[in-house]
């Protein structure tokens, strides 16, 4: 029996032959086509003014914080339960991150947020994670009230919309990723996206070692420090050919997300993670979480279903367990008890574009006897 992988991506021939023509046409005065074509198409589909394509998800996250010209030692506020490059960047600049709790949104708790604002605080970076999204009225109102700048990291939500707003269209920046298990991949790719004329020609000089033509009339010339952050033509075209087919990529998001709550409506011991009514999820992870009352940790949930060639992966760590960041401040209310509870008993099951309702079947099966073989 063939094992079930964790994700497999979905590439068509019109994806293929757009890479064939960057690489035999995209050079010289083409070099970059696909770009500037993929830029306009982040614009008009996240509404915003501004779209700057970049070399991965991570170097966005940095091009955004190095526009708002935060001073060594300000404070960046961090979800706990994220991905690890929403705060490297933060401590790579000379920052340092605060980590907040998350809600059942499995996102940003506002609460906990407001709560970790100090008069160092510079910016909040607000993850849509595994494609839910937070309350986003309530994080405004609040970063608003309190001036500072917000980051939307719409990564994991690219496709969704929250109260009919697309992703990426809020705070003052927001970026996306386009890694080899997203809804949509050129391998490796990103964007940071703003409606800020400013801080648009501020990343757009520095994103490419300080290099403004414009500005000086010169090529190879630094006008100030800058970053390699560039994405090639070629990952842009793999990008903006399957960008063509969004909503269909995110419909079958919507399926197998349905396909696998059928299927485990009756499995005792387990539920899938639901993203609020506010929003329509792009369902980038099917998110589990099984009962804590089992007494099984999410490793041995994965070898167990891996020694079943069902490839299962762990939903994310907290940030302030692992050593680079344990030093850092950690916000602790109420909700301190629900983020560890995600992180602790939560599995993202296989959720890639060759899942057909037999693999989900054949998973589901496994996964019941790993839930009942511990009591369930």
């Amino acid at each position: 029996m063939s094992r079930i992988k964790s994700f497999v991506p979905r590439i068509e021939d019109t994806d293929v032959e757009s890479v064939i023509d960057a690489v035999k046409n995209g050079w010289e005065d083409r070099r970059s086509e696909q770009i500037d074509n993929l830029e306009k198409q982040l614009e008009k589909v996240t509404q915003r003014k501004h779209a700057i394509a970049v070399g991965h998800g991570t170097d966005a996250i940095h091009l955004a914080l190095a526009s708002l010209n935060l001073k060594p030692g300000d404070e960046v506020i961090v979800p706990d339960l994220t991905w690890v490059a929403c705060a490297a960047p933060v401590i790579h600049l000379g920052l340092k991150p605060v980590f907040v709790n998350s809600d059942e949104s499995m996102c940003m708790d506002p609460h906990s947020m407001e709560k970790a604002i100090t008069g160092k605080t510079g910016a909040i970076i607000v993850v849509d994670l595994a494609g839910s999204m937070p309350d986003w009225e309530r994080i405004l109102e609040i970063s608003n009230r309190f001036k500072i700048p917000v980051i939307e990291d719409a990564a994991e939500s690219f496709g969704g919309a929250y109260k009919g707003s697309p992703a990426g269209c809020f705070g003052d920046l927001s970026i996306l990723s386009f890694s080899g298990t997203k809804v949509i991949t050129g391998g490796h790719g990103g964007a940071v996206l703003t409606n800020s004329d400013d801080m648009y020609l501020q990343m757009r000089s520095i994103y490419h070692h300080g290099i403004n033509q414009e500005l000086t009339g010169k090529y190879y010339w630094s006008n100030e420090l800058g970053y390699n952050f560039q994405i090639s033509n070629i990952q842009a075209a793999l990008i903006s050919s399957q960008l063509n087919r969004l909503d269909q990529l995110v419909d079958y998001k919507k399926w197998l997300f349905n396909t696998y709550q059928h299927h485990l409506n009756l499995v005792v011991g387990i539920e899938l993670a639901k993203a609020p009514d506010w929003v329509k999820s792009s369902h980038w992870l099917i998110v589990a979480r099984f009962d804590p009352k089992l007494g099984i940790s999410k490793e041995q949930f994965i070898r167990l279903a891996s020694e079943q060639e069902i490839d299962i992966r762990p939903f994310f760590y907290l940030l302030s367990d692992m050593p680079p960041f344990s030093t850092y401040n950690v916000e602790q209310s109420v909700g301190r008890k629900i983020t560890v509870q995600m992180s602790q008993n939560m599995v993202c099951l296989p959720y890639g574009y060759d899942m057909t309702e037999e693999k989900v079947i054949r998973t589901v099966k496994v996964v019941q006897e790993i839930l009942e073989s511990h009591g369930a």
